[in-house]
């Protein structure tokens, strides 16, 4: 479950211990919300706002939104029938796709101020934490990341405390400036080839 030459090889975990392979994820563009570890509640909140979001619409159709974290699958599923998900939920055990959209440790962040709000926040409107599996998944930095329709990395964003994802707003316009459709990436192709 290492990282490869080609992303799309690389081989995640659903919810019922079944490999999936990156690959088939294939989007225009594939949103991955990084979860630190799925018993985070304020990875919970943010996961459950964002499949809220999918099921309200707000996303452009050719896009897929699927969360992803290094937790156990037994975690993952819990947290996504425990919280009603409708988005996939993988397990990425080795944190291949965090590496390859370069996202990593909180550091400092873990202990901050503004974190420890968001995490109480979260506590409040009813999600309920659980133990990382395994521990060190605790450190990691939240993140959202977008791959295009060849897998290629497209956009990061990196949380510098806990809780600290894109407004829903934000990553819904964001997906829709980065939707790559027939007339935008023949314009691309145009400009690369004038270069």
């Amino acid at each position: 479950m290492t990282p490869r030459t080609d992303p799309a090889e690389t081989m995640l975990v659903d919810t019922d211990g079944i490999a999936v392979r990156f690959g088939d994820l294939k989007a225009n563009p594939l949103v991955v919300v990084l979860v630190r570890f799925f018993g985070s509640p304020t990875c919970q909140s943010f996961v459950s706002d964002v499949s809220d979001a999918v099921a309200s619409r707000r996303f452009p159709r050719s896009a897929r939104v699927v969360a992803i974290g290094g937790s156990s699958h037994e975690q993952a599923r819990a947290f996504r029938y425990d919280h009603g998900v409708n988005v996939p939920v993988l397990v990425d055990p080795e944190q291949a796709i965090r590496t390859l959209a370069r996202v990593g440790d909180l550091g400092r962040g873990l202990f901050s101020f503004r974190g420890a709000q968001n995490h109480a926040a979260a506590k409040r409107d009813g999600m309920s934490p659980a133990k990382p599996t395994p521990p060190r998944d605790a450190r990691r930095s939240p993140g959202v990341a977008f791959f295009g329709p060849e897998m290629d990395l497209r956009w990061v964003h990196e949380g510098e405390f806990v809780g600290d994802y894109p407004t829903i707003d934000q990553l819904v316009g964001q997906v829709a400036a980065e939707v790559v459709t027939p007339r935008t990436a023949e314009r691309v192709n145009i400009l690369a080839a004038r270069r």
